[in-house]
């Protein structure tokens, strides 16, 4: 058999170890995926023989809301059992498989999913509401206003901090009354640039029986990982993904336009002819100006705002211009060869370089689904798309 490279953990809201299962194909586990991703929540879920009495402390009907956290080493990178992942417990079912057998299906989200959990319930106009600065510092005060220990008490989410904050990324100004929280944040951290996530620090070692849960809201400037494009000036080794590499297998490359905005018609306070207005291209905001080839490429919106000034209106087109840019993206599935191992020379919100019909194109690792057949075999698929620094 086969060396175990995963085993999956259960906890209760106590942080207590309820239940742990050694691997895919091993110990009632038949299968299990989980795709991580910056910013967004990612998903997980998990394939159990139904006659494992584990399960019975596992269901969804009592009511708690179990972690699942899902553990990997790697020997022949060199990687001892670390914490890849973890998530929230939000669905189950039974059902039964081909041959008759019973099987128990639970499914969830990775934490970013909490920052789902309100709106920016304040007033418009309130320090609550109305915020400028430096867009991690903006972030971080909405997290911290809405979910974190600065909401009232009935909003805060138990055991939840927030990173001490950097200042970092572009200046932003603007009032988000009674929006979603994670939708501003996805807009704060286009704008930044920058990306956030909600990490587990708690349970750091395997063995660990028991510990209070610790999430912590967290963001990087620009991406959440190392630049390890080719060329890089930081020094990194570069991350270089193609077939003619020997690395990745079934690759997918999709260049969408479809949601494309690339002119936004900004408008301020006033009314009339004196009303504060802004037109802001793509090529004005440092993005890809392709669709400047030809008229029936121009796709234009409208934003408004009756309190910014002129100058800020710039960065309010922009939030959309970078929201609804040309998607560059690919899908491929790794070979895991030893001069190029996951966990260790690339993660999840990683640059990379990825190689495909002669061309060497710089992408960010935006998210990775790992999964385990009840045969043992291993996939990693990373997604990666274009990105602006």
């Amino acid at each position: 058999m086969a060396e175990t490279l995963y085993q999956i953990h259960v906890r209760n809201t106590d942080g207590d170890r309820i239940a742990v299962f050694k691997g895919a194909g091993e110990d009632n586990m038949l299968a299990f995926s989980y795709r991580k991703r910056v910013r967004t929540p990612g998903a997980w879920w998990v394939q159990i023989d139904g006659r494992d009495s584990r399960i019975d402390n596992l269901a969804l009907d009592d009511g708690l809301n179990y972690i699942w956290e899902f553990w990997r080493r790697d020997p022949q990178g060199g990687l001892d059992w670390y914490k890849d992942f973890s998530g929230l417990h939000r669905h189950d079912y039974f059902t039964f498989g081909g041959e008759g057998t019973e099987l128990y299906v639970a499914r969830g989200r990775g934490l970013n999913d909490l920052v789902g959990a309100e709106p920016i319930r304040y007033d418009k106009g309130s320090a609550e509401a109305y915020k400028t600065g430096a867009s991690e510092t903006v972030a971080k005060e909405y997290v911290d206003e809405n979910i974190g220990p600065g909401a009232a008490a009935a909003r805060q989410l138990a055991h939840f901090t927030v990173e001490a904050d950097a200042g970092t990324g572009n200046a932003w100004i603007g009032d988000r009354a009674n929006e979603q929280l994670f939708d501003v944040l996805i807009e704060l951290a286009d704008f930044a640039p920058g990306d956030f996530n909600i990490v587990d620090l708690s349970a750091t070692t395997l063995a660990t029986v028991s510990d209070t849960p610790q999430f912590q809201f967290q963001w990087r400037d620009n991406q959440w990982g190392l630049d390890c494009t080719e060329g890089n000036t930081d020094g990194n080794k570069p991350v270089i993904f193609g077939r003619t590499r020997q690395n990745i297998t079934n690759i997918q490359y999709t260049y969408s336009r479809l949601d494309e905005v690339n002119v936004v018609y900004a408008l301020g306070a006033g009314v009339g002819a004196g009303r504060l207005d802004r037109t802001r291209t793509a090529s004005d905001a440092g993005i890809d100006t392709a669709w400047e080839t030809t008229s029936w490429g121009r796709r234009a919106s409208v934003r408004t705002s009756n309190d910014q000034g002129n100058t800020n209106l710039d960065d309010l087109a922009d939030e959309t211009l970078y929201k609804q840019r040309i998607k560059k993206t690919f899908r491929f599935s790794t070979l895991n060869v030893p001069s190029l191992r996951y966990g260790r020379d690339w993660d999840c919100g990683y640059l990379a370089t990825v190689e495909h019909r002669g061309e060497s194109v710089s992408q960010k690792i935006i998210g990775v689904t790992v999964s385990v057949g009840s045969d043992g075999v291993v996939s990693i698929v990373p997604e990666a798309e274009s990105y602006y620094a």
